[in-house]
């Protein structure tokens, strides 16, 4: 029967065993469970199981007691009892040994190992983008992770102030849209790209 062992079936289960013959295993945290039905007479599990009778062990990226952690590994599951993601590395958003610590401090992707420089927010651990748009002075893109190249005025013959402009430089060359007040009908202009500065005569 349920509860017992022996040649004369007259031994109670013990050591955290249930079932005819104690033939299966509970894995309760806090106390033995009933030999017979293998619910525990303490309620909670052990690390890395979960159910009635704590024999069921940890599935789909769930670890901890009663399986009530979430691990974020991106290439495998995790070790139910500690978190630790099999195959490493973690899901776009979250970092740490059990990828469950999710991105902070302007941090976002794989392993929160890509910087965002959003002005006003911080940015979605997961995408990049910022939370309230705009960028940091220097930076631009949607996520705020592409550094622009300043324009400035090349013309050393002529004294006048310089004029610094932001632009993102794409296969060596630039797009420049002037305001209306610096002339009428030149509004458009494409430069080589020397070094880490583009030069547009005006």
């Amino acid at each position: 029967m349920e509860g017992w062992e022996g040649r004369t079936c007259s031994q109670a289960c013990t050591n955290h065993t249930f079932g005819r013959d104690c033939n299966q295993t509970c894995h309760c945290a806090n106390s033995d469970c009933d030999g017979r039905t293998g619910a525990c007479k303490v309620p909670g599990c052990m690390e890395g199981w979960d159910g009635r009778t704590c024999s069921q062990a940890c599935t789909n990226h769930t670890f901890g007691r009663d399986c009530n952690q979430t691990c974020h590994c991106a290439n495998s599951d995790c070790d139910g009892r500690t978190g630790a993601c099999k195959v490493p590395g973690c899901m776009e958003g979250w970092e740490g040994r059990t990828c469950s610590q999710a991105c902070t401090n302007h941090t976002f992707g794989r392993d929160c190992n890509q910087t965002c420089h959003c002005a006003n927010s911080d940015c979605d651990g997961r995408t990049g983008a910022c939370k309230v748009p705009g960028c940091m002075e220097g930076w631009d893109g949607r996520t705020c992770s592409q550094e622009s190249v300043p324009i400035t005025h090349s013309d050393d013959t002529v004294p006048s102030p310089v004029i610094v402009l932001t632009l993102t430089v794409t296969g060596g060359l630039v797009h420049v849209k002037y305001p209306d007040v610096w002339r009428d009908g030149m509004d458009e202009h494409c430069s080589q790209v020397s070094g880490n500065n583009a030069f547009i005569f005006i």
